[in-house]
């Protein structure tokens, strides 16, 4: 039987509203450097920088196609403008992931195959023993489980927008070397102990 579930490793990636801003300011500069400010209302009469009068007087017909032409530059400008203010005073937020429901267990390695170990497993509050099944990959790189090893189990729901997901680690409990001194300590109290249990059953 298997516990929890595997671990759930998925990523979603979103726009934040610094970056949307961030570009926004950038594309007004820009529009800005380019033509001013942006026009009140598209006017044959308006005049940008960027959109310059003929050198010198033009027949009826250019005159009117300049004039077409400004006014369909200027409402381009304005439409321009308009899409920055827009993106700008949008809301954008970044959807909430909470994590709930936290579990912990600690347990003993029963018995170890090929590509699964058992674990006893205890919880650290109520409830009772249990005995898992648990993929060998599941463990960190170079960690090898044997039996009798202590195991911890922590299993968490991640709440996000899509739904919520359980994801759960197991890891090894790792002992650290003793030192010679230390090991000898442990031998002296031993034969004391050992001497106190014979002088008592004399």
């Amino acid at each position: 039987m298997t516990l929890a579930p595997e671990m759930a490793n998925s990523a979603r990636s979103y726009v934040s509203s610094e970056t949307i801003r961030g570009w926004s300011k950038y594309r007004r500069e820009w529009l800005r450097e380019q033509y001013g400010s942006a026009p009140a209302t598209v006017s044959a009469e308006t005049s940008i920088g960027a959109l310059k009068q003929p050198a010198v007087d033009a027949d009826v017909v250019r005159e009117q196609a300049f004039r077409e032409l400004r006014k369909k530059q200027l409402a381009a400008v304005k439409a321009a403008f308009d899409r920055v203010d827009d993106q700008a005073s949008e809301q954008w937020t970044t959807p909430s992931v909470k994590v709930t429901g936290m579990e912990k267990w600690e347990g003993r390695v029963l018995e170890v195959d090929d590509d699964l170990f058992s674990v006893e497993l205890t919880h650290f509050g109520e409830g009772p023993e249990v005995i898992a099944d648990f993929a060998r990959d599941k463990l960190a790189e170079g960690d090898e489980v044997q039996p009798g090893d202590v195991v911890y189990v922590t299993v968490r729901t991640v709440r996000a927008p899509g739904g919520p997901t359980t994801t759960s680690a197991i890891r090894l409990r790792r002992l650290g070397r003793w030192t010679e001194d230390e090991v000898a300590d442990q031998k002296r109290r031993a034969r004391d102990q050992l001497a106190e249990l014979v002088n008592y059953i004399d």
